[in-house]
C-alpha cells in the first residue's frame, strides 16, 4: 500500500487524533465523518475506522463502522450520509489511486462485504467502484433566497401553519451547549415511548452528552417553548456548508399548535443567517407518502435522489456466511437485505393493518411518528410496531416486520400524529 494510504483507528489516541486533524483539514467538515460521531455511532457493534488518503492531488476521508463476522469483518458506513469524500485537484487520479489500496487493507482485514449509505451531494465525493442503487428522494431547502422570497417558495400550509404558531404564543430558542437538554431528552424519550420503539433506540441521556462533548459547533438543539416550557425540540448537524436533520420529540398535547413547522421554519432562517447553503430535512419511508410531502411543502423543488452502495468483497465467504443462517433454523435470505447473511428473521411478506412499511435512513436512534399511525426514523433507526410481535427493522432496504421482543414488550396503539423526530434519509433497516 502507497504511504499516501491509512486507515485510522477512531478508538487509539493516536489514531483519533490524526483523523480529527484531518477532518478539521477538510472544507466540508461533514458530522458524518467525524471520530467522535463514527464511534458513537458503533457503539459496541463494531470498531470505529476512517479510511485517509492525502497527496497533491488531493485527499480522502471514508469513515465506516468494521464489524466481525464468522471467519471475517464487514463494513457499513454510519447512520446519516457518508462515502468517500475528497477534496482536491484530481478526483479521477485519486479514485485510481485510493480503491486498490482500500482493496488491499481490505484483503488483508477478511472484508466480506460493504454497504455504504452515500451523501446527497455527488461533488463531495469520490466515485464508488460498486454498485449503485437510488433508494427514494430526500428534501433539501436550498438557502440562498432572500427572506421575503424564501417565505413564499413554502407552500401555503407551511405559512399558514407557523403563523398559527405564532398566534397560539409559541418562541423557538436555540441551543448550542445543549443547556436544555434535560428537556430534549425527556421529549424525544416520550415520543420513542408514543411510537413504540424498540429498546435499542432509547438513547440514554449520556448519548447526546458525548455527541455534544465531541462535535463542539456541530451541532444545535431547537426548542419550542410555550408558556416557558419546552414542547417540541430538533437537534440538528451542521457541517460547513448544510444543516442536517437528526433527532428530536414532540409532546403529544401540543401538535395542535404546530410546533413542528414553526421549528423547521427558525432552523431555516438561522441556518442562512449562520450562511448556510441548504437545509436537509431528509426523506420519507415510500415514494410521495406524507411523511416526504410533510418535508417538501418547505422545499417543493427540493428532490434529491438518496443512494446506497453495495460491495461483496469475498463471494466465496459471503456465501458461506448466508449458507450458515440457513442451516440455523426458519432463516431464508430476504430480497433486497443487504448484507443478506444480517437480514432478520422474518415471519410474513405482509405486516398487520397499519404497520410501517420503512425505507430510508437512519442509525440507531432515529424514530419518527408520521401522518396517520405510520412512524419511521432516519439514519439508522427506524423501528415500529403496530402489534405486540411485530416491528419494521432497519435494514440496508425498506424494512420487513420480523419478530421483536422488545417489540412485543413495547407494543402500543398506533398513534395518528405528524411527525415527531426528524429523519435524515428517511427510514432504512440496519442489519
Amino acid at each position: 500500500m502507497t504511504p499516501a494510504f491509512t486507515v485510522w483507528d477512531g478508538r487509539d489516541e493516536a489514531g483519533r487524533q490524526a483523523w480529527l486533524e484531518r477532518w478539521e483539514a477538510w472544507p466540508e467538515r461533514e458530522p458524518w465523518a467525524h471520530p467522535a460521531y463514527v464511534d458513537l455511532d458503533a457503539g459496541e457493534e463494531g470498531e470505529p475506522r476512517c479510511a485517509a488518503w492525502d497527496a497533491g492531488e488531493g485527499s480522502v476521508l471514508y469513515p465506516f463502522v468494521l464489524r466481525l463476522v464468522e471467519g471475517g469483518t464487514d463494513i457499513r458506513t454510519p447512520y446519516g450520509y457518508g462515502g468517500a469524500f475528497f477534496w482536491g485537484r484530481d478526483r479521477d487520479g485519486v479514485e485510481k489511486a485510493f480503491w486498490p489500496a482500500f482493496d488491499e487493507w481490505a484483503a488483508a482485514e477478511g472484508v466480506v462485504s460493504e454497504f455504504v449509505r452515500f451523501a446527497l451531494f455527488a461533488d463531495e465525493l469520490l466515485p464508488y467502484p460498486g454498485e449503485t442503487e437510488v433508494k427514494l428522494e430526500n428534501v433539501v431547502r436550498k438557502l440562498d433566497l432572500p427572506e421575503e422570497e424564501l417565505w413564499m417558495d413554502v407552500e401555503h400550509k407551511v405559512r399558514k401553519n407557523v403563523k398559527k404558531a405564532g398566534r397560539s404564543g409559541l418562541a423557538v430558542e436555540v441551543d448550542r451547549d445543549g443547556a436544555r437538554l434535560d428537556d430534549f431528552a425527556a421529549l424525544y424519550r416520550g415520543t420513542m415511548e408514543r411510537r413504540g420503539a424498540r429498546e435499542e433506540y432509547f438513547f440514554p441521556r449520556e448519548y447526546f452528552e458525548r455527541l455534544a462533548a465531541g462535535l463542539p459547533g456541530g451541532f444545535a438543539f431547537f426548542h419550542a417553548l410555550h408558556e416557558g416550557r419546552v414542547v417540541s425540540t430538533e437537534l440538528v448537524l451542521v457541517s460547513a456548508r448544510s444543516v442536517y436533520s437528526f433527532l428530536g420529540g414532540t409532546e403529544e398535547a401540543a401538535y395542535p399548535l404546530r410546533p413542528n413547522d414553526l421549528l423547521k421554519w427558525e432552523i431555516c432562517l438561522w441556518a442562512k443567517g449562520q450562511g448556510k447553503e441548504r437545509f436537509v430535512l431528509g426523506g420519507g419511508l415510500e415514494p410521495d407518502d406524507g411523511v416526504f410531502r410533510h418535508k417538501l411543502a418547505f422545499a417543493r423543488h427540493g428532490r434529491v435522489p438518496f443512494l446506497v452502495g453495495r460491495r461483496i468483497l469475498r463471494p466465496d465467504a459471503y456465501e458461506l456466511l448466508v449458507g450458515a443462517r440457513e442451516q440455523k433454523g426458519d432463516w431464508r435470505p430476504r430480497a433486497g437485505y443487504f448484507p443478506a447473511y444480517r437480514a432478520r428473521l422474518r415471519l410474513s411478506s405482509c405486516p398487520p393493518a397499519g404497520a410501517d412499511r420503512s425505507l430510508s435512513p437512519l442509525p440507531r436512534s432515529r424514530l419518527r411518528g408520521g401522518r396517520h399511525g405510520r412512524r419511521y426514523r432516519p439514519s439508522t433507526l427506524f423501528s415500529a410496531r403496530s402489534s405486540a410481535l411485530w416491528t419494521v427493522t432497519w435494514g440496508h432496504r425498506s424494512p420487513a416486520p420480523v419478530l421483536s421482543s422488545a417489540g412485543a414488550r413495547r407494543a402500543r396503539a398506533p398513534a395518528a400524529r405528524p411527525p415527531s423526530r426528524a429523519s435524515p434519509q428517511g427510514a432504512w433497516a440496519r442489519a
